[in-house]
């Protein structure tokens, strides 16, 4: 089995990568990650690629199957800060709503905690609610840590395109 892949822009060879797999099972499923960052491709640039793979019959000569090419085109910068700006905005809306809803949890605390304080005894119901309140605050919590992440995620791509100098995407482009 292999990948093989070009740049959309050089028509000439592709280059191909191995992909082990087992020759005794006839059927598999496979991943296949590529880093387009080891792959010299620029912005706004595309690939083509597809996947090959070869029989093993030695009587009528081995035959391969590959699938269709396929291409892919990887965004440019005003592209990619779009989506940057659009996933920011998703996080700050998801914040904002998180936010009201620790305020809404905290208040529900608040009236158990007074309604139990005025009580000896606490009754099934109460159980029950302060299950319900602690399963809500954990629930929230789980929310804020993963806008935590979404929001280091999208500064550690900020800060890859900060890299990447507009002028100089400007001056590769007029060179093409």
């Amino acid at each position: 089995l292999s990948f093989n892949w070009r740049n959309s822009n050089d028509k000439n060879n592709y280059t191909t990568q191995e992909i082990k797999i087992n020759n005794q099972i006839s059927q598999q499923t496979f991943y296949h990650y590529i880093d387009l960052n080891n792959m010299g491709i620029d912005l706004n640039s595309s690939i083509e690629y597809f996947f090959e793979i070869w029989d093993n019959d030695a009587v009528n000569g081995n035959k391969s199957s590959k699938t269709e090419i396929i291409k892919y085109r990887l965004p440019d910068f005003k592209e990619l800060q779009e989506n940057l700006d659009k996933n920011y905005d998703n996080i700050n809306k998801n914040i904002v709503e998180s936010l009201k809803e620790i305020s809404l949890v905290k208040k529900e605390i608040d009236a158990v905690n007074q309604n139990l304080y005025e009580k000896e005894n606490m009754s099934w119901e109460d159980k029950q609610k302060v299950q319900s309140l602690l399963d809500k605050y954990t629930q929230v919590t789980k929310n804020i840590n993963s806008l935590k992440k979404e929001m280091q995620v999208r500064m550690s791509t900020q800060q890859q395109m900060n890299q990447i100098d507009p002028e100089l995407l400007e001056k590769q482009k007029m060179l093409q």
